[in-house]
């Protein structure tokens, strides 16, 4: 992957934070009205044996004259034990209970409050059995005993020293973009709300730069901050490149697609279209290359956009959990954290069926980033989860992908990351890693597990809307030679192009997007023009034909004259490249005429790629010149017609004295008389 120059970048990162939101948590205004509750901030993500473990929290609305009592349970046994642990019911029996008083945990600068005990029996501390996940109770007490409040966390007690078994690969994947932004008539909308939890995303990211992830972006929200003009998306924009610095930065498209509405439409070609568009934007925006080869599954996908997806050259997807068939029953007993082969509908006929590696998500993860609570109480059941899923096979090599979605507060994202940096259980791995991390999951057969997506109803995709889009990505490269790909000219239009195919968008959104091409295009086309007809004469064998052309469109306009005539040469060829720089303007045709006499020559002036006329004329030529060979046929009729009249002059001269003489020797009448 191709990087940025980096001097800046730290800089970049702390100009980028400091103009976003704060890190820390802040805290929260005191009111005498709020109602008692305990608020995780932080707690330790992972205690190595014998280590410590801390919890950092607030008590709103507790008498700080109350108490709080911390239970620390046996560890749970599953992952459905887990989710009733987090609910506060079937907790095992007790470790460690004691009481301790409020003020005896006096609160820091943001109003927090501080437990700790270690885990290390020799010190003192308490003794928990093998690596685990523990439930810990905290009970907010008042003066008098009673229980006000309560909340239930996890302690993640981490492998021992010794242990060589591997940790479980997390592949982070934050989202990064916003919803289409690119109106039909150029204008940009940003909605106001998304941009905030954006920001909040990319923060996140970047307070924890050192710990791998990927950054999944939607390029089109690059290029709608920087054109939006509002001097705080600038800010944005900032930000996100402080957050995908050094990072893996996964953009399968320019805007959210729907493979296989384009693919029932017969528009896979608008998939290239996609990633060259998304690669543009991210190499403008973040001096970067995505990472190519990876897409995550639209909610419809199916059979179409699997075979479109193929054909553009992935080689690897993300899919949901809940878009898959159930595993056949027995194939594993625990969480799927193993790549698969995933296949469309069982229905699906063989020869239509195609098969890509597929990392599965896990929905139970992305309910837990759904918590109601504080981002500590969030960041605490997420890294609990995978701690448990990593406790189900510890002696395979799995991996996960966490998806973080847009919106994900700041403090969530810098805690989950600071929490798998810590390592072992978890090793942070990007996107591109976890399909080589984990080994492929096999059935007892030793064959490649293959999963059947669930079916599906992608939104069609009208047919005249389909040649509409095929005819505008005609026009646009027609119109792209006719202005010599200047970007400011043909830009804006190929991002209409490529936003015209967002699946947030609705059908007249879709086509006044397609007819902003049009009606850009069009006038191009048609203000070049040139006299229908026109009548020249040539009085030499060799000489040069005038053609006026007019160009009405205000641009520089590149084009080819095409000439066809059967009695003209074109000793510079019949087809010439002209730049038509004004309004009116004069080329000069280099001609041999190869007759005399009247004849047409037909001129047709196109586009360079030939796809558009854009004029077209009909000249008459009038050839008054003697050709070479008429020349020499004349030079030589009239030698033949000489030498006839000579010789014709001579015999007849000749005949003529023949007579003569013959007259003067016949005798008269008189010399000679008759006999009787």
């Amino acid at each position: 992957m191709s990087r940025r120059p980096t001097g800046a970048s730290a800089l970049l990162a702390t100009v980028a934070v400091a103009l976003l939101l704060p890190l820390a948590p802040s805290a929260p205004a005191a009111s005498s009205q709020a109602a008692p509750a305990i608020e995780l901030v932080e707690q330790t993500a992972v205690v190595p044996p014998g280590g410590t473990y801390a919890v950092r929290f607030r008590t709103p609305g507790v008498p700080d004259d109350g108490s709080l009592r911390i239970v620390i349970h046996q560890r749970v046994r599953s992952r459905s034990e887990l989710a009733q642990s987090m609910e506060g019911s079937g907790l095992r029996t007790d470790v460690l209970a004691e009481v301790q008083p409020l003020d005896g945990l006096p609160p820091d600068g943001n109003g927090a409050r501080r437990w700790a005990t270690t885990v290390a029996p020799a010190a003192g501390g308490i003794a928990l059995g093998p690596e685990g996940v523990y439930p810990v109770e905290l009970q907010a007490r008042d003066a008098g005993g009673t229980q006000v409040a309560s909340l239930v966390t996890h302690l993640v007690l981490g492998p021992a020293a010794g242990d060589e078994s591997p940790p479980l690969g997390v592949a982070v994947l934050a989202e990064l973009g916003l919803p289409t932004a690119l109106q039909p008539d150029g204008a940009i909308v940003l909605e106001r709300s998304a941009v905030g939890g954006l920001v909040a995303t990319a923060q996140g990211l970047a307070s924890a730069p050192e710990v791998p992830a990927t950054a999944l972006l939607v390029p089109e929200t690059l290029d709608a901050l920087s054109a939006s003009g509002v001097p705080e998306d600038a800010t944005v924009l900032e930000g996100i490149q402080a957050a995908t610095e050094d990072r893996s930065v996964v953009s399968p498209s320019y805007v959210v697609v729907d493979p296989d509405a384009l693919e029932a439409a017969g528009l896979t070609d608008e998939l290239s279209n996609q990633q060259r568009g998304a690669a543009q934007a991210v190499s403008t925006h973040l001096g970067m290359d995505p990472a190519v080869g990876m897409a995550v599954a639209s909610p419809t996908l199916g059979a179409g956009g699997m075979r479109a997806l193929a054909a553009v050259g992935v080689t690897g997807i993300v899919v949901a959990d809940t878009q898959l068939e159930p595993l056949e029953p027995g194939t594993i007993p625990y969480s799927l954290a193993q790549p698969v082969q995933v296949e469309p509908p069982v229905d699906t006929p063989p020869e239509d069926s195609t098969r890509l590696p597929a990392l599965v998500t896990d929905h139970i993860l992305l309910e837990r980033l759904e918590t109601p609570g504080t981002p500590g109480l969030v960041a605490s059941r997420l890294l609990t989860e995978l701690a448990f899923i990593r406790l189900e096979q510890p002696s395979l090599s799995r991996a996960v992908v966490v998806p973080l979605p847009t919106g994900t507060s700041a403090d969530v994202v810098r805690l989950v990351l600071q929490g798998l940096g810590r390592g072992r259980p978890f090793a942070p791995i990007t996107l591109d890693d976890a399909f080589t991390f984990a080994e492929p999951l096999l059935d007892p057969g030793d064959n490649p597990v293959v999963q059947h997506l669930l079916p599906t109803s992608p939104p069609p995709v009208r047919d005249d809307d389909t040649e509409a889009m095929r005819q505008a990505r005609t026009d646009l490269q027609t119109y792209a030679g006719i202005v010599a790909d200047d970007p400011s000219l043909t830009t804006p239009l190929a991002q209409h192009l490529l936003v015209a195919s967002a699946s947030d968008l609705t059908r007249e959104q879709r086509r006044a997007h397609v007819d902003q091409v049009h009606t850009t295009t069009g006038p191009v086309a048609d203000g070049v023009s040139m006299p229908s007809a026109f009548t020249l004469t040539l009085t030499a064998r060799d000489g040069t034909i005038p053609l006026t052309i007019d160009n009405n469109t205000g641009l520089p306009v590149h084009a080819t004259v095409h000439l066809r005539s059967q009695k003209l040469d074109f000793p510079d060829g019949d087809t010439v490249a002209v730049v038509l720089t004004e309004p009116t303007q004069r080329v000069d045709i280099q001609v041999r005429a190869l007759a005399s006499g009247a004849f047409p020559l037909e001129i047709e002036v196109t586009s360079p790629d030939g796809l558009s006329t854009l004029a077209a004329s009909r000249y008459t030529i009038r050839s008054t010149a003697v050709s070479g060979a008429g020349l020499v046929l004349s030079i030589g009729a009239g030698t033949f017609l000489v030498v006839w009249w000579a010789r014709h002059w001579h015999r007849t001269r000749r005949s003529a004295k023949l007579v003569a003489a013959d007259a003067r020797l016949r005798p008269s009448a008189s010399e000679h008389p008759t006999d009787h």
